[in-house]
């Protein structure tokens, strides 16, 4: 693996206590057939600030007006692509199992308040923005999908992603990783229990933030801190993703109609493993 280095960033002067982080995946091989691509990504972790039991209305404004903060200061520090975390304009309520008041942080992808603010500020500072949301699909019975919706730099919604397995793919294939985690606890209005056999508590225990990025040979900057909202900004060599390829050959060596016939036999229901008892 590689090291990073420190950047020299601005310093942050806003009104919240945020820590921000600054590394730079230094070039890979240097090759004479492919121009450099180097890219400036943020990643935002943080927690909510206001009681879970106050209007919505009031939730959301507030967690909006925090981030709208937060995205300035990085588009001052020249972040080119920025992720937040996971639901991270409400209070991670999927743990109480309760769909009511919970569900009115859902939002219409294209037109909702929170896709309307990242999509102004996306276009003025000429920013990609990633923002995973609980998306009200009215297209489609009013289903609710946990949502990443992907905003270009002209502030316009390039597409809304559902599926976790493209965070696998992106492991799989040689890409950089950003892995996210709010911070801080949330204490929700009425008990529930998680599973474990124990009585039925009001908070989901601390999150633990230490969010990072990874670099497809396994580089990774350092976490960010496990209860203090964070930004994270590094500049990534998009050669090392190719390079990767190159130098593990995976797909070189892949045998797709070997492990398809495999997998075909494995979901019969007659299907004995092949075990070696002797060598």
């Amino acid at each position: 693996m590689r090291q990073v280095e420190s950047l020299n960033l601005k310093n942050y002067q806003g009104k919240n206590y945020l820590e921000v982080q600054g590394y730079d995946f230094l070039p890979c091989t240097i090759t004479e057939s492919t121009p450099k691509r180097r890219v400036r990504v943020g990643l935002i972790q943080h927690q909510v600030t206001y009681p879970t039991d106050r209007p919505i209305s009031e939730q959301l404004y507030d967690i909006h007006r925090k981030i709208e903060d937060y995205i300035k200061y990085a588009a001052a520090n020249d972040v080119q692509v920025l992720c937040l975390q996971e639901a991270w304009n409400m209070p991670f309520a999927f743990c109480t199992r309760e769909k009511y008041p919970w569900v009115e942080f859902a939002e219409d992808v294209n037109s909702g308040p929170t896709t309307k603010l990242l999509s102004t500020l996306a276009r003025e500072n000429k920013m990609v923005i990633v923002s995973p949301i609980l998306e009200r699909d009215t297209a489609h019975g009013d289903t609710l999908w946990n949502t990443a919706v992907v905003i270009d730099n002209y502030g316009q919604v390039l597409e809304p992603l559902w599926p976790i397995e493209a965070r696998c793919a992106a492991i799989a294939n040689s890409y950089y990783t950003c892995a996210i985690n709010r911070v801080g606890t949330e204490t929700f209005p009425n008990e529930f229990t998680s599973g474990d056999g124990k009585q039925g508590h009001r908070d989901f225990g601390h999150f633990y933030g230490s969010s990072y990025i990874t670099a497809p040979d396994g580089t990774r900057t350092p976490g960010l801190s496990r209860h203090r909202d964070g930004l994270l900004i590094a500049d990534l060599d998009l050669n090392a993703c190719r390079q990767a390829k190159d130098i593990w050959g995976f797909r070189m060596t892949q045998r797709l109609d070997m492990y398809a016939k495999e997998l075909q036999e494995a979901i019969k229901p007659d299907f004995k493993p092949q075990i070696v008892k002797k060598l």
